[in-house]
């Protein structure tokens, strides 16, 4: 028996078989903030159907969907996100339907945070904090290897990158100024390097550089 996991990214989505808590096999599918919603299903479900192929479908449990921006984890849909602009997008339950099998979504930094807790740097910890630096930035808590609902700022995933950091600062993708996002995310870094430099740069090519 093996599962699914798919990342999504504002970039980048990243697709990967999982069998004994090892990915087995990763295939990416390019994103950016003008990437229509049907295009990327379309690649997604072709990159799906190669993994069934490859693995057997009777033999799939689950897929799993880590996601950018503000989820509805009951309708299994992407409420927004200022990186992908797929609002109100069930993507669960298209994937859900056109496979025949459970498919769960949650945030990415929510996601991260609670691997991180019970696989992986913070397994020997109780309470524990993510951040997660990407093409944006978000964050979340765990507490006794389960999410911390009960923390007032539990969703930081959802507006840890749009905390003002700069009154009247750079514009973030958001439409707001001076978003941490702005400055912190690996877009930005992205951006100032561009800026110094001239050269546009990916984020790994500029840290392969320090």
């Amino acid at each position: 028996m093996y599962s699914i996991g798919i990342d999504i990214g504002g970039m980048s989505a990243k697709v990967g078989a999982i069998q004994d808590g090892k990915i087995t096999q990763i295939q990416t599918i390019p994103t950016n903030s003008k990437m229509e919603y049907d295009n990327f299903l379309a690649q997604l479900v072709s990159v799906l159907e190669r993994l069934l192929l490859e693995n057997g479908k009777e033999k799939l449990k689950m897929i799993g969907i880590s996601s950018c921006g503000l989820i509805n984890t009951v309708e299994g849909k992407i409420t927004y996100s200022n990186n992908i602009r797929w609002d109100d997008k069930s993507i669960a339950f298209d994937i859900r339907d056109r496979f025949q099998v459970p498919v769960r979504i949650a945030n990415d930094a929510k996601c991260a945070a609670l691997t991180e807790a019970v696989l992986g740097a913070g397994k020997n910890y109780d309470r524990v904090c993510m951040i997660t630096l990407g093409t944006g930035v978000g964050g979340a808590f765990v507490k006794g290897k389960h999410l911390d609902q009960g923390n007032p700022y539990a969703d930081a995933s959802d507006i840890l990158g749009h905390l003002t950091v700069v009154a009247g600062g750079r514009q973030c993708t958001c439409g707001r100024l001076g978003c941490l996002e702005a400055y912190a995310s690996a877009t930005a870094l992205m951006a100032s390097y561009a800026e110094r430099t001239g050269s546009n740069i990916t984020a790994k090519e500029i840290f392969d550089r320090v």
